[in-house]
């Protein structure tokens, strides 16, 4: 079995899991263990997230909450790629961009959204700005690394070779720090969608997931807010699984 179809696998037995898992849940509620008013029935929350099904507002909650993480993943993943990738080749550049990022990553994203909300103002973009922050926290080290390591593995191959500077950043660094990026990304991709909901609960922007689980949870609909979850879970899961198999059918290529 290649690595692809083992992953596959190891999801599918995770989907069985979290199936076991609600049917314990159904159980419980209704043995009365715990009350159905802290802990709603599955199937109830099911049944009323069929009727937010038919409503236009959960799609555009759903794509507003994907806009917000597709847009932060590709700016964040190319901005951890550049800065990462120079800083590995210009020392210059790694003095001064270092501090600065060991600075960020250790103040989480979502501390700063109270900030961004009082300097960009409420709205996608401080959602998205804290993304791309959160992304690059990410992307960067390994970038750095990479590309500083294989400038120095490889810098007597490329005399050997006789490339040109330019040739021998273009035709060896670049490549092989794209290849071990790739493995961050889909940290990055995971962590990103939970500073996007995180942070529509936070500013409580008007659409998006994070901003229907807190306007339901507050109206104390919690069948919809507890469909909204599991929502946001089958979604990020979705997201891992489609970003591992693009990993893996990249590396057999290579």
């Amino acid at each position: 079995m290649d690595k692809s179809k083992k992953n596959i696998s190891y999801y599918n037995k995770g989907f069985l899991v979290i199936i076991l898992f609600l049917l314990i849940w159904e159980c419980v509620v209704r043995l009365n263990w715990i009350n159905d008013l802290v802990l709603p029935l599955p199937s109830k929350i099911f049944y009323e997230g069929g009727n937010l099904l038919s409503n236009s507002k959960f799609y555009s909650n759903f794509f507003s909450t994907l806009t917000n993480w597709s847009v932060s993943f590709v700016i964040g993943m190319f901005l951890g790629l550049a800065i990462g990738f120079i800083s590995g080749l210009n020392s210059k550049f790694e003095q001064l961009i270092l501090p600065i990022t060991a600075f960020f990553r250790s103040v989480p994203p979502i501390a700063l959204f109270p900030v961004f909300l009082i300097l960009i103002g409420p709205g996608k973009l401080p959602i998205i700005v804290a993304g791309i922050l959160g992304v690059i926290i990410y992307v960067f080290p390994i970038a750095h690394q990479s590309a500083e390591t294989i400038k120095n593995k490889y810098q007597d191959l490329g005399h050997i070779l006789k490339l040109s500077k330019y040739d021998f950043i273009k035709k060896i660094i670049l490549p092989g720090t794209l290849i071990n990026s790739f493995v961050s990304s889909r940290i990055a991709a995971s962590y990103l969608f939970a500073v996007c909901i995180g942070g529509e609960i936070i500013i409580g922007g008007r659409k998006g997931i994070g901003a229907a689980i807190l306007e339901y949870s507050e109206k104390y609909q919690l069948e919809e807010a507890y469909f909204y979850i599991l929502i946001a879970g089958l979604l990020g899961l979705t997201l891992d699984l489609v970003i591992s198999k693009f990993q893996n059918s990249f590396s057999l290529k290579q």
